[in-house]
């Protein structure tokens, strides 16, 4: 678990200093669908995390649902 809990803390903090360049930086060309690729990977890690702990937890599955969503929201992007 430690193991998987780095990775939601490396890929959090890259997601959030990504979105903050994007949004708040001027002349940075990151493009939105690689913020919503990293969003999506902390979601899942996170989901992944919670069923894994206890899995009568509906929160870790909404967590991944919501990876899903997000997921699909970077096909419309790339379309």
């Amino acid at each position: 678990m430690k193991i998987l809990n780095k990775g939601i803390n490396s890929f959090g903090i890259i997601s959030l200093i990504a979105t903050i360049c994007y949004f708040f930086v001027d002349g940075t060309k990151l493009p939105i669908y690689g913020i919503l690729l990293f969003s999506s990977v902390t979601l899942s890690l996170v989901g992944i995390e919670k069923v894994l702990d206890d899995r009568k937890n509906w929160k870790g599955y909404l967590y991944i649902v919501t990876a899903i969503i997000v997921s699909l929201n970077i096909l419309i992007f790339i379309e």
